[in-house]
């Protein structure tokens, strides 16, 4: 009699624990805006998007957390919103530092004159572009979270990042560094470092030769495409666009210059020279001799604006 009794005994809490998880369903019919004070019971997987995660409160309410950029990117394989991590890992076949948890898969080389790779498959895109520096052979360091405020980083990146100290001269890095959604090369041009002229920076750039890199025209009627064989210099406030054609979903590249006060785009030069292609960044010296602190001049890279 005893063994039966247990038995029915748990089919009770059994039902009890079904029937607990339908009411909770049901009740949870009202989405609440997320609120900090609000206890958080578990987080909806399914209901995850690029930029948001959903909860079940502790009253059996949901609640949607969104964020200004993406925190999650989707996995080809499950289809399902993983969390993005940057990470950067040690590729010893490559011989450079990589993360793949994202809607990008980038590549830092070991050397500051090798190849740095910005993968995009963001929504079905598979675009590599490729940027070579044209500087010195300098091996890359790897700076931790931890230490970004020593290295004079506070504030420009969270995460890991690679630094190849003087690499374009003495008092001039590369740094590669990343923000939530960004890949950036930035020139980082010391305080102290005496600026008699205009800086110019190139980068042999690669990309596949059906892509082509767009403008926004000046009267904003559309876009235009930037000739490599063209010789005078441009100036674009808003990102330039690389893809296919000018309705196709676009890679986004967008150059600057800023120190502690200022931030405005640079001057730049698209030419060819015994078939390759580069890209010249140009920083007037007079924002250079003004500036405040250190100088970034960066070429941001994304997979959306």
């Amino acid at each position: 009699m005893r063994r039966y009794f247990i038995i029915g005994r748990n089919n009770v809490i059994a039902i009890m624990v079904t029937l607990l998880w339908l009411a909770i369903f049901i009740i949870t019919s009202n989405v609440n805006k997320f609120n900090v004070n609000t206890i958080l019971s578990g987080e909806l997987l399914k209901k995850r998007s690029f930029a948001s995660s959903t909860f079940i409160n502790s009253d059996g309410t949901y609640s949607v957390k969104s964020y200004p950029e993406h925190i999650h990117y989707l996995d080809n394989d499950t289809k399902r919103f993983e969390e993005i991590d940057h990470t950067l890992r040690w590729s010893f076949q490559r011989g450079g530092w990589y993360f793949k948890t994202h809607n990008f898969y980038p590549f830092l080389p070991q050397y500051a004159d090798q190849w740095i790779e910005f993968r995009d498959v963001f929504q079905d895109k598979d675009l590599a572009v490729r940027f070579k520096p044209i500087c010195s052979h300098v091996l890359g360091r790897l700076i931790i979270p931890e230490h970004l405020s020593k290295e004079g980083l506070k504030g420009i990146t969270d995460y890991n990042c690679v630094i190849y100290d003087n690499a374009f001269a003495k008092g001039i890095d590369l740094i590669l560094y990343f923000t939530q959604t960004k890949f950036i090369k930035a020139v980082r041009i010391k305080e102290k470092y005496i600026k008699p002229k205009d800086e110019i920076f190139d980068f042999e750039i690669a990309f596949p030769d059906d892509e082509d890199i767009f403008a926004s025209n000046n009267d904003n009627s559309g876009l235009i495409i930037l000739d490599f064989s063209d010789k005078k210099q441009y100036l674009y406030n808003t990102p330039l666009q690389i893809g296919k054609t000018r309705k196709s979903p676009h890679t986004y590249l967008q150059l600057q210059v800023w120190d502690e006060k200022n931030r405005e785009a640079i001057r730049f030069r698209l030419f060819e020279k015994n078939g390759k292609r580069y890209l010249r960044k140009i920083i007037n010296k007079e924002f250079l001799n003004n500036s405040k602190g250190d100088c970034f001049a960066d070429s941001a890279i994304s997979y959306y604006r």
